[in-house]
């Protein structure tokens, strides 16, 4: 089975803020501690629940949405790379295609 995903600008900045919010959750657990950041990890939460409808919507597969979100959960490297670091592992497989030619990231 191929599993082929060919990204759009609007998807990938759907992405990068599902990524975005997942290192943020990931840094505030890890600085502050569960209990004592409830309320931004609640507003975090509705925010993450609106990207995947989103990104459920512009037809993005889970299996994309599932390796931003692992990638970002590390959010050191989310600091130091760039979304499309998180599909470097699939460039030699040749059951996967990812495809960003036709996004511009800044």
């Amino acid at each position: 089975m191929k599993y082929n995903f060919t990204c759009t600008q609007p998807m990938y900045n759907a992405l990068c803020g599902l990524a975005y919010r997942i290192a943020d959750n990931a840094y505030m657990i890890e600085r502050y501690g569960r209990e004592n950041c409830s309320v931004e990890l609640a507003e975090n939460k509705k925010t993450i629940g609106g990207l995947f409808s989103d990104l459920d919507s512009m037809r993005v597969p889970f299996w994309v949405q599932n390796t931003v979100i692992c990638w970002a959960e590390d959010w050191r490297r989310y600091k130091t790379d760039c979304i499309v670091s998180a599909f470097d592992k699939f460039k030699n497989n040749p059951g996967f295609l990812v495809d960003f030619s036709g996004v511009s990231v800044f």
